[in-house]
């Protein structure tokens, strides 16, 4: 349950502009972060009978409502949750979809990552060594099991040299190519509302063309689960020049019609203008 709870908490945090933890929400149990401010603020003095009637004073409330009370309230939500109801906004992703597109940044930035065990160890990129705290050696896994040993990481967004990749690859202009075992045109798109004031989080769109004719629309996650294949061979793409006989201006313009008819639909946005984030076409 409390696993669930912390996915449901990330699904949700995207859209919320101060995301609550569905814990506290859902049974009334907060989350282990919420201690840590207590212990920073601990007086180091403390100890016995008097740590434990501090720490006691320090917890009594949750959001200064009495913790008893709060409990008592939220008694039977469990139950009232529906989480099927949810389960498919949930996205089912996690660290182990995140080593392409690291292997692909550095097969961008000319490094040959090496993984003889879990960990996916390379040298820096003298492009992301930019920031103080990177250093020029790492060993990431992209797991939460084994607990990391010693010069290992945790890949992940928090940990500066994989934010410093996200930059990189969020700085590259490049909007459209060909990739060779793509099966189908696939453009990738953000939605957002032009009515600022319900502060709707943009949405990102995938729309691939299927054997119909038409087009099947996507979330990011789903995007990222379709892309990562290709991803994870980056070094036999890398510097490969390839052409598509495909009309790429009238795919896009197809894509783009069938996004913005999706979104006008949708309830959360009052509305939508679709901008174009990128395009694949398969390439002979």
């Amino acid at each position: 349950l409390d696993e669930k709870l912390e996915r449901v908490t990330v699904a949700f945090t995207g859209s919320m502009e101060d995301p609550e933890d569905m814990r506290q929400l859902v049974i009334g149990m907060a989350s282990s972060k919420v201690l840590n401010g207590v212990f920073a603020d601990a007086d180091p003095s403390l100890e016995g009978d008097t740590l434990r009637k501090w720490f006691n004073t320090q917890t009594a409330t949750f959001g200064g409502e009495d913790a008893v009370e709060t409990v008592r309230n939220l008694v039977g939500h469990v139950d009232r949750f529906d989480f099927g109801g949810f389960a498919s906004k949930i996205p089912r992703v996690d660290l182990p979809d995140l080593m392409p597109f690291t292997k692909a940044m550095l097969a961008f930035r000319r490094k040959r990552p090496s993984q003889s065990g879990d960990p996916l160890e390379f040298s820096t990129p003298a492009e992301w060594r930019d920031e103080f705290a990177i250093v020029e050696h790492y060993k990431l896994l992209f797991a939460r099991e084994p607990r990391p040993g010693p010069g290992e990481d945790v890949a992940g967004v928090g940990l500066q040299v994989f934010d410093r990749a996200l930059r990189d690859g969020c700085e590259l202009d490049g909007t459209l190519s060909a990739v060779g075992d793509l099966d189908a045109p696939l453009f990738v798109f953000v939605v957002r509302d032009r009515v600022t004031e319900y502060d709707v989080s943009p949405v990102v769109i995938g729309a691939k063309r299927n054997d119909q004719g038409g087009w099947t629309l996507c979330r990011d996650w789903e995007l990222l689960k379709m892309l990562n294949p290709l991803a994870d061979r980056p070094r036999s793409l890398a510097g490969t020049a390839v052409t598509t006989s495909l009309d790429g201006r009238n795919l896009l313009v197809e894509a783009r019609n069938a996004v913005e008819s999706n979104a006008r639909k949708n309830p959360d946005f009052k509305l939508p203008v679709v901008e174009d984030l990128a395009g694949l076409l398969p390439a002979p």
